[in-house]
């Protein structure tokens, strides 16, 4: 197995979770799974697309991928995955219906 992510990984409060998946994810998580900055939607370089989602640059899933992902800034790598958890990561276990801190 690939080793994990050993960068200062971002807290659930900071970038909020996945409450179902990808396509319901609206929180502030900019950077890719292997820590690439995240293209800003409104602008087509370093990579052309047709996506309308806003003027940022978080992570979501236009295309209606199970999981947020993002364009890179780096002309090699037009996109990646993001590493966004889900709500139920959280909430396993409890007594109560996943949340999310968005």
């Amino acid at each position: 197995s690939q080793p994990k992510n050993t960068r200062n990984p971002k807290s659930v409060e900071d970038i909020g979770c996945q409450p179902t998946d990808g396509t319901a994810y609206t929180g502030k998580a900019n950077t890719t799974e292997s820590g690439l900055t995240c293209q800003m939607w409104s602008v087509h370089t370093p990579h052309d697309h047709s996506y309308t989602v806003g003027e940022h640059n978080y992570c979501r899933s236009p295309d209606g991928h199970s999981t947020a992902w993002c364009l890179t800034t780096n002309p090699g790598m037009q996109w990646e995955f993001c590493d966004v958890p889900l709500c139920v990561t959280y909430t396993k276990g409890m007594n109560k219906a996943p949340t999310c801190k968005l």
